[in-house]
């Protein structure tokens, strides 16, 4: 299991629109959360704590939450998982107060804490977060669908390290079909899910389905994708699968391009 996930590579976390990204993407992608001033500027653990409780006595259960995020996340970076998972729990608890059981703020709270569980290396206990969310915020009337379509795309991530195949396959298609509504078909994210979804088929075996998901990312990389080492893999990747189908010549082309790219 451990090693399937590092095979996926999981770089890092960013954040897009308040929903945490598995794996990485672009990092001129990312739309960061905006805090309050009060917590623009790097603060200490005791800062942090100090704030939680100021905004709970004041009934600021939006600063509290974001507060007990940022303390999460000071947690994280330390490796004090136990302490972290606290408080992503606690901002949960805070936000469902404030919110209900099945609100927006609630899909996003539990995300989070998926996301927390990732870095913690629970992998399990990130997928049944990052499925709560998604249960959630796919049962409002007007669910965010840039949220969903992140959500949709984590899920797959997980579930294609538990080797649940089927399931990521249809969660990576639900996030295309999404991000093609919010984004257009022609939008960078849309072309990194499209990557995902051929690497699975890949991963698979299944060289015919990973060759069309290639092919629909390669239209799109072609032209916007900025990051190096993102492109190259993908075309040693689409190179890879092109022979496996009998396109030789235009494998070859990808090859070519490969090696241009490392140099």
């Amino acid at each position: 299991m451990q090693n399937l996930f590092t095979n996926i590579l999981l770089v890092s976390l960013i954040q897009l629109n308040g929903v945490a990204v598995l794996p990485t993407m672009l990092p001129n992608l990312v739309q960061q959360k905006v805090p309050s001033k009060e917590l623009q500027r790097e603060i200490t653990e005791a800062e942090l704590r100090e704030q939680i409780v100021m905004f709970g006595l004041n009934g600021d259960h939006d600063n509290m939450v974001i507060a007990l995020d940022a303390l999460g996340e000071l947690y994280d970076s330390h490796s004090r998982f136990a302490e972290a998972e606290f408080c992503y729990l606690a901002a949960i608890k805070a936000v469902k107060m404030r919110y209900g059981q099945t609100s927006p703020e609630t899909a996003s709270a539990y995300a989070r804490l998926s996301a927390h569980y990732v870095v913690a290396h629970s992998y399990d206990k990130a997928e049944k977060a990052n499925a709560k969310a998604i249960r959630i915020l796919s049962s409002l009337r007007d669910p965010d669908e840039f949220k969903l379509a992140i959500m949709y795309h984590n899920q797959a991530w997980l579930e294609t390290g538990y080797s649940s195949f089927r399931s990521a396959e249809q969660h990576y298609k639900q996030s295309v079909s999404l991000l093609n509504q919010a984004l257009g078909p022609s939008h960078l994210l849309v072309g990194l899910t499209l990557n995902n979804l051929g690497k699975l088929y890949k991963l698979q075996k299944k060289y015919p389905e990973a060759e069309t998901a290639f092919a629909k990312t390669y239209d799109i990389f072609s032209t916007q994708i900025s990051n190096e080492e993102t492109y190259s893999n993908f075309l040693k990747n689409y190179a890879d699968v092109l022979h496996k189908v009998g396109k030789h010549s235009k494998a070859k082309e990808l090859e070519a391009r490969f090696q241009a790219s490392k140099k």
